[in-house]
């Protein structure tokens, strides 16, 4: 569904169907469960860094999956290149290059 279209997950949909979804509180109790037990810095702005993480990491999987799986994205390295982009970003950590295959 996501491939073709987000609009059921926004509200005025939800609304005319009389129904309610926080969406983002199991990121928001993520976040917030990190910053207690020290495993997260503090973060300004939670929701919208929620809403940030959440929609880069679903739409960047759905995509590569829905419109490039003849290139060798599998579930399994979509899955792979996406949570490794999103955890441990870009950069490269020092004395450890990089590891952005699609091939694995």
């Amino acid at each position: 569904m996501l491939a073709h279209t987000d609009t059921a997950f926004h509200e005025p949909e939800l609304d005319a169907a009389g129904l309610t979804i926080d969406y983002f509180a199991p990121w928001l109790r993520i976040l917030e469960q990190g910053q207690a037990d020290g495993s997260l810095p503090p973060i300004a702005e939670p929701r919208r860094f929620a809403v940030l993480v959440s929609e880069t990491v679903l739409f960047s999987y759905v995509h590569l999956r829905a419109h490039h799986g003849r290139y060798g994205w599998t579930p399994e390295t979509a899955r792979d290149a996406v949570i490794g982009l999103i955890a441990y970003g870009y950069l490269p950590r020092p004395g450890q290059p990089p590891d952005y295959r699609v091939d694995r």
